[in-house]
């Protein structure tokens, strides 16, 4: 709570499933990405998801649509930056939307390459309400990532600057702001009591770390589902690795899968494999 710049998340870990002792599976986007939605690392010298990797691997998108799932996959970037529309594909997520298909709706002084996190939620609850039910939906938010832009007077608590922890602190408090406004629009939508919100971080910001290895991979898994999960801490180690078996537990997926994990609701050896470098 010291930075007060995450009101938002700071209160609905109050109200949620949180687990303390979880991380990142590695130091870099695309490692977040491929084992949140696959469940299999990335290694060294081996092919990527959505860059040569076509071993019969498990995809999130494939296993829900199987199951009669309708999906949907937004990033705020480029369509292509991260190679994230391959990402989407080779996952199973048949609609995918990039930076220009989401419409600017807040005012910035400035474009950000990395795209608007507000304006992708927002676009997202949008078209959520255009899909059939059940439904899986899967947002890569990007704008506190490097180069910060300058955001509105309002959500500057710290002085700005591009690439240093005042930029990001900015940036973190209007992305927990934009989350907000997401979650209080999803209130409104008859799909919001039978809907559980994942929130995850898919790497850890390295240079404001101190020198410690597990802070080099914690990153926050918040569950809030206010009408199925009752709130409580569970304390079980896990990493992105294990979030493939959890979300089918959780759902009760029929299908066949491989992950390097473990469900996080009946893990029996508390561990987490992660990648350094």
């Amino acid at each position: 709570h010291g930075y007060q710049v995450t009101p938002v998340l700071d209160d609905l870990a109050t109200k949620s499933v949180i687990f303390p002792n979880f991380y990142a599976h590695g130091q870099r986007s695309l490692e977040g990405l491929q084992s949140v939605l696959t469940g299999v690392p990335t290694l060294v010298g081996q092919p990527t998801v959505g860059n040569g990797l076509n071993a019969n691997y498990s995809q999130l998108g494939k296993m829900t649509r199987e199951n009669g799932y309708s999906q949907l996959f937004v990033s705020s970037m480029p369509r292509r930056s991260f190679r994230v529309d391959s990402i989407a594909g080779g996952t199973g997520f048949e609609t995918y939307y990039g930076k220009e298909d989401i419409p600017v709706i807040l005012g910035y002084e400035e474009d950000h390459i990395m795209g608007w996190d507000y304006d992708s939620l927002m676009f997202m609850g949008k078209k959520i309400n255009e899909l059939s039910q059940p439904f899986i939906s899967y947002i890569f938010p990007s704008t506190d990532h490097t180069p910060y832009p300058k955001l509105p007077d309002r959500f500057l608590k710290y002085p700005h600057h591009e690439t240093e922890e005042g930029g990001y602190l900015n940036t973190l408090h209007y992305t927990d702001w934009a989350i907000g406004e997401f979650l209080a629009f999803a209130r409104e939508q008859p799909w919001f009591e039978n809907t559980i919100f994942v929130i995850t971080g898919d790497h850890v910001i390295a240079h404001y770390q101190r020198n410690d290895f597990l802070e080099k991979y914690r990153v926050p898994l918040i569950l809030y589902a206010p009408k199925i999960l009752q709130p409580k801490v569970m304390p079980v180690v896990g990493s992105h690795l294990d979030l493939v078996p959890t979300f089918v537990d959780m759902l009760d997926l029929d299908c066949r899968y491989t992950a390097l994990g473990e469900s996080l609701f009946s893990k029996k050896e508390s561990v987490a494999f992660v990648k350094n470098g």
